[in-house]
This record gives structure tokens, sequence and C-alpha cells, in this order.
């Protein structure tokens, strides 16, 4: 998969000048540097940041504000946008330290804040805001993570239906949800034994996120139950990645105690737009009834919850 670039932004409200180290030192450590030079230009790149193509990416944000009188304004705007998912470090920048009485206090564990005029420990604190983003991000990533598979697991998927529900919504977008269901996994289990059943379901993971694009969200719901949640997608396109998945997943085989073997999936499509008044329980609940029809109509197929006629 196509490896996401490292972002930083350098919000420099202020006029005063700042060293050159600042976007060097974040250069050569591999970012992609945006600067912005006041609080509009900054909402804007976050929320660039946060609803385009690859949300998540923006690791970094150096904020230098105005003046002490409009600083926690300009500090809430940043804070505002940052969600538990969107866990970027903020770099606080005052011209006066008296200001980090007032302002410091707001900040999260992964922030801090230095004196300006310190070349030295600004580069020093710079260090040490991505040395504590990349901690957050692996802890996190813990977390979120399934370990049989590598895929996120079911309780943050369910966090990130209800946010993307909410997000498609707002934005008058759509959302499409695939729901992946093994056809007789349970004979897998029995003939050739759990172990070798989580080795099949890892593959599987890996398969699965392979297929998906990289603003899809693939999970492990539990068992040999997983999910595929695509951001901005109509359910057209949500049929062209179920039918990719289902070409994977005709190529893949295993071998086992001299047998040979392959394994099908039956899954269910659904979408929802910004009009449409769904709650994400029966978003899910909608994709899940057509990945039962699938099964019904033979397995190894996918249904498309429109054809339900309900």
């Amino acid at each position: 998969m196509e490896e996401r670039p490292r972002r930083a932004l350098l919000a420099l409200h202020t006029a005063a000048p700042r060293p050159p180290s600042l976007e060097a030192t974040l250069r050569a450590r591999g970012f992609d540097v945006t600067t912005t030079r006041d609080v509009a230009a900054t909402a804007a790149a976050i929320e660039q940041a946060i609803e385009g193509d690859a949300p998540g990416d923006l690791e970094l944000i150096v904020l230098a504000p105005l003046a002490a009188g409009g600083a926690g304004f300009e500090l809430d705007v940043v804070l505002s946008q940052r969600s538990d998912d969107f866990a970027h470090s903020l770099l606080l920048l005052l011209d006066d330290p008296a200001d980090a009485a007032t302002l410091a206090p707001r900040l999260a564990a992964s922030d801090d804040w230095v004196s300006a005029g310190d070349e030295g420990e600004l580069t020093r604190r710079l260090l040490l805001a991505l040395e504590r983003r990349e901690l957050l991000r692996r802890l996190r990533s813990e977390t979120a993570t399934d370990f049989k598979t590598g895929l996120f697991n079911d309780r943050y998927f369910f966090r990130r239906l209800l946010e993307e529900v909410e997000r498609t919504r707002r934005h008058r977008l759509a959302v499409a949800l695939i729901v992946i269901d093994f056809d007789d996994f349970r004979a897998i289990n029995t003939r050739f034994g759990h172990p070798f059943g989580n080795f099949v379901l890892g593959t599987f993971g890996r398969k699965l996120k392979g297929a998906s694009r990289r603003i899809d969200l693939p999970a492990r719901l539990g068992g040999d139950e997983f999910a595929l949640l695509m951001p901005s997608t109509a359910l057209d396109e949500a049929a062209l990645v179920a039918a990719r998945i289902q070409a994977v997943v005709a190529d893949c085989r295993f071998e086992r105690d001299g047998e040979s073997f392959g394994i099908s999936v039956s899954m269910g499509v659904d979408a929802i737009h910004g009009e449409d008044r769904v709650a994400p329980e029966e978003f899910l609940q909608r994709a899940d009834e057509a990945q039962y029809e699938a099964k019904r109509r033979g397995k190894g197929r996918f249904v498309l919850w429109p054809e339900l006629g309900k």
C-alpha cells in the first residue's frame, strides 16, 4: 500500500521572525511542512487534513499565536478540531513566557510549550514533541488493533462507524459499509484445529487490507466476521470493492496435512448519504441482513441492501 506522508503545520500567526531551523528540522525528518499565517488559514488546513483523503497524517502543529490577548482563541481553534483519532501533537511558541500560566493547562499530555526566543531549546522541544507523538501513536495502535489479524478491532470500528455517519450527515457525503462473514469456517477449526484457523483469519485479514483503499477502515468484528467501512463512497463504488474482495478470496488457497483448500465469504453491502436519517446501528444491521441474504442465496457472493426491497 502507498506510504502516507508525514505532515507538520507551522501556524505562525505572529509577525515575529522564526528560526529557519524550525522548518529544516522537520524536513530533515521526512515531513511535508505547511505554513499558515492567520487563524482562518490554520483552521482550513487542519480541516483539510481531517476530512481529506488521508485523515490522521498531520502529526504536529507548531502554533505561534498572534498576541497574548487573542492567543486563547487561536489555541481553541486548533484544539477544537482534534479528536481521539486525530492525535497530532501541539507545540506552542510563546513570545511572552508569562502567557504559559493561562494557556499551558489546556494542553494535552502529548503537547508542550516553549519560549520562542530560545532557538536551541526550541529545537530540543520540537524533537521531544515528535517523540511523544510517536509513543502516543504506538499506544493507540495497540489498543485499536486485533492481534490475530492486524486489522482494527471491534471497539475502534464501532467508534469510527459513529463518527463517519455523523460526518456524512454534516458534509452531505456518502459512506458505505461491507459486512463480511466466512462460509463454513467452523469446519476449518474442526478439521485442522484452532491455531490453523487463526492462521487463516490472519491471512484473510492481510488480503482484506490489501484489497482496501487507503481511506477505508478494515476491521475484525469478532470470530470470523469482518467489516470494511468506506468513507466518501457510494453504493456502486462499494459494490466494486466487494467484487475485488471476492476475486482476492477466490485466489486464496491453503495447504494443511497434504490437503489443499480454498475459502469463501458472504458479504452484505450498504451505503447511506447525507440526507439519509439512518442511525449507525441500523446501518450496520442493514449490511448484516444483506450478508445473511448472501448466505441464503448460496454463499460465496455479495448482496446489496437495496436488493432486499425493505
